[in-house]
C-alpha cells in the first residue's frame, strides 16, 4: 500500500528516482481512498494557476491508474482505525485520523505500507518500507 507521500512524490516533476523505481517494481501496488482525500485537499488549498492544474491532472491520472486497486473505507476499516487510534491514545501517542484510516486499509488488505513517515506508523502492527532509503 502506497502512502500519500509516495503518490505525492510521483507527482513531482523531479520525483526521487528511488521512489519511482520502488513503485515501478511493485506488481500490483494499492492505495487507500484516504490518500486521494489528502492529495486533493492539499491541491485545493493552492492558488489557482498552472501548478494547481498540473497537480489536479496528475491526481486524475493516478485515480485512473489505481481505479481497481483503491481500498475504500467501510465500517470494518473504520472500526480498525478507531481501535488503532484509541490504542495509541491510551499509550500516550497521537495518531491522526487519516493515518489511522490508511493504516487500517493496509491491515485489512494484509499489505505492507510504503511511506516516508515511518515514525507515524512504527508503533502499529504493520510492515513498513521507506522507498526513499
Amino acid at each position: 500500500m502506497l502512502d500519500t507521500n509516495v503518490l505525492s512524490e510521483l507527482l513531482r516533476p523531479d520525483a526521487d528516482s528511488r521512489v519511482v523505481a520502488f513503485v515501478e517494481a511493485q506488481t500490483e501496488p494499492i492505495v487507500s481512498a484516504v490518500v486521494f482525500h489528502e492529495l486533493i485537499c492539499g491541491v485545493e488549498l493552492l492558488p489557482s494557476g498552472a501548478r494547481r492544474a498540473r497537480l489536479n491532472a496528475g491526481i486524475e491520472t493516478l485515480r485512473r491508474q489505481f481505479r481497481d486497486r483503491t481500498v475504500g473505507v467501510d465500517a470494518e476499516i473504520a472500526g480498525i482505525a478507531g481501535r488503532l487510534r484509541a490504542g495509541e491514545t491510551r499509550s500516550g501517542f497521537a495518531l491522526r485520523a487519516m493515518d489511522a484510516l490508511i493504516a487500517a486499509c493496509a491491515i485489512s488488505a494484509s499489505a505492507r505500507l510504503a511511506t516516508r513517515n515511518v515514525r507515524d506508523f512504527e508503533r502499529l502492527d504493520i510492515e513498513l518500507v521507506n522507498p526513499w532509503e
